[in-house]
């Protein structure tokens, strides 16, 4: 269907009950991240040796304790990373205004 004349072509509605816009894919991304940042926290077993055991019982990979141990630091380290690096990212955005998105 053709617009009428004179409303501009900028892909947006020309009355009030538009449906909302899409979540952006940076947002989605940003979402995906922090979710699986805070399941790392809340999933990860306080013991090495409890790690090693879920290692080996869903990828058949025999891991020691040492291993164990720098594993789960590891993926405590990243995880926390990766949620600050989020919340940083959040941050600017916010502090940026709302004509930054």
């Amino acid at each position: 269907m053709l617009p009428r004349e004179g409303l501009p072509l900028n892909g947006g509605c020309c009355h009030g009950d538009c449906p909302p816009a899409p979540l952006e894919p940076r947002r989605s991304w940003e979402f995906a991240a922090g979710t699986f940042s805070l399941a790392v926290w809340v999933l990860m077993p306080k013991c090495p040796v409890c790690l090693a055991a879920h290692m080996a019982l869903w990828t058949g990979l025999g891991l020691s304790f040492s291993e164990a141990t720098y594993l789960r630091w590891s993926l405590l380290a990243l995880s926390g990373l990766l949620l600050l690096f989020v919340a940083k990212r959040r941050y600017a955005r916010w502090m940026a205004g709302p004509a930054a998105g």
